[in-house]
């Protein structure tokens, strides 16, 4: 599961993960069958953005628990 914007979505329900460093965005597309619209995430500084790429990539440990 990737959290993004307070929603949790499975991880096998994405598509492509579209980084833009220079505006510090992330844009995740969804499976066509999903019908899920992308999701747009901003951040504040390269720090969160490289955490936020990091978890979705599996480095290291995430601090949240879920269930």
């Amino acid at each position: 599961m990737v959290q993004l914007k307070n929603n949790l979505y499975p991880i096998q329900n994405i598509r492509n993960v579209v980084i833009d460093r220079d505006k510090l965005m992330l844009v995740v597309y969804f499976n066509p069958n999903t019908g899920l619209y992308p999701v747009t995430q901003e951040f504040n500084e390269m720090k969160e953005l490289d955490e936020k790429i990091n978890e979705l990539l599996g480095k290291g440990k995430t601090k949240r628990l879920l269930g």
